[in-house]
């Protein structure tokens, strides 16, 4: 079991929906490894630095997560944390001061993650703030220094590498990132879950079945923080990852944000946070790029829900896309895997698993593996009733 797939058991419990918990597991790992790592892109080192927004409704307890992280990381005392309000001058201060840690040793290097329970009341209102962290967010790839001027003083910050884990419930959304952010490259760094539902209902007046295991999963963490050097990609998962960037390089898909544009790096980074939670493994196999891909699309739809209003478009529209990819084959049968790469920008693998669901109970298709992979296949009762619909459309 992975450091991650432990952290979602531990928690099972708890009422925040699991995708908060999985990507709070990623933004634990990215502070920890702070530019300990990275991924050889030729012209330039990828490091896993991430933002992570988990947004929904109120209710759906957005804070817990953070509030985990928060004692995660601090008992691994292995990166800065800044947590409570503050301005984006204030955050800037701090990473250019020398930071010590509990029980000795100091961090000279401006590396560190920013958390907030919600986001909207995190940083004081500056209308610089998006610029900035989107700065502070590629400052990683300046060697050595980094320098920032603002109208009080010049702060240096050395060797940055900066993640952040916020929330913020929907209403507060356009607040807390507002429309002027959309498209200036905000959004197209971070990873938005939006989820509406809370993973399971519990009062919390019984002990939990399964306890969060803190001291546990926090020396995981300073195992994590030891690692140094390049992570590699094995050929499996490089052959992945050529073919689907070749797939999506031949897409047109609209988004405003500019998430597609930057969602390859993206997941490359994810790729690398879910190898290291594997046995703190430097290679990323195939099931990591694969696991990296998929959570990768559903955070694409996500933004687009939020941002672009495109959440209202019905299942149906999504359903007829996959009947019609599969419709196009001979034998009327296609993988989850070419499906997912077919269909990027039209559905992610959570709307999937509803149209499949749905699909089966209409006895439209049917489902087998393969190897690794699931087949559907389309019933013989459909494939006629499909045929029939077109000789009455076309007579």
């Amino acid at each position: 079991m992975t450091w991650i797939e432990t952290l979602l058991k531990q928690t099972e419990e708890v009422e925040s929906p699991e995708r908060f918990v999985f990507w709070t597991g990623l933004a634990c790992i990215a502070a920890a490894l702070r530019k300990n790592v990275w991924l050889d892109q030729q012209i330039y080192k990828l490091y896993p630095n991430i933002y992570v927004f988990n947004t929904g409704p109120s209710g759906v307890r957005k804070g817990v997560p953070a509030a985990i992280a928060a004692r995660l990381l601090t008992k691994s005392n292995c990166t800065r944390v800044i947590s409570g309000r503050n301005s984006i001058q204030a955050v800037l201060r701090d990473l250019g001061r020398a930071y010590t840690i509990e029980g000795g040793g100091v961090i000279h290097e401006a590396q560190g993650i920013l958390l907030t329970g919600e986001l909207s009341s995190f940083l004081v209102e500056d209308t610089a703030v998006f610029k900035i962290l989107i700065d502070l967010y590629d400052s990683c790839y300046h060697e050595g220094e980094f320098k920032y001027s603002l109208k009080s003083a010049t702060d240096t910050l050395k060797e940055p590498c900066f993640s952040m884990l916020a929330s913020t419930n929907e209403p507060l959304f356009a607040e807390a990132v507002p429309q002027f952010a959309h498209t200036g490259g905000f959004l197209a760094r971070t990873f938005v879950v939006n989820e509406t539902k809370r993973r399971c209902i519990n009062d919390l007046m019984d002990p939990l079945l399964v306890q969060l295991d803190i001291d546990g999963l926090a020396s995981y963490l300073v195992d994590v923080n030891k690692l140094r050097g390049r992570v590699k990609l094995n050929n499996a998962a490089k052959k992945l990852y050529k073919d689907w960037y070749k797939t999506l390089s031949t897409k047109k898909i609209e988004d405003k944000t500019g998430t597609t544009e930057r969602i390859h790096d993206q997941a490359l980074k994810v790729a690398m946070l879910l190898a290291v939670s594997d046995n703190l493994s430097m290679v990323i196999k195939e099931d990591h790029m694969q696991k990296a891909l998929d959570v990768a699309r559903a955070c694409l739809h996500d933004v687009r829900r939020l941002v672009l209003g495109q959440g209202t478009t019905p299942i149906a529209k999504q359903t007829a896309v996959v009947l019609g990819m599969i419709l196009k084959r001979e034998d009327y049968q296609m993988t989850r895997q070419k499906l997912l790469q077919r269909g990027w920008g039209e559905f992610d693998a959570y709307e999937l698993d509803r149209i499949v669901e749905t699909l089966v109970q209409a006895d439209a298709i049917t489902i087998s593996k393969v190897g690794r992979d699931t087949m559907y296949k389309m019933t013989q009762s459909a494939v006629d009733e499909f045929v029939r619909c077109k000789e009455e459309v076309t007579t």
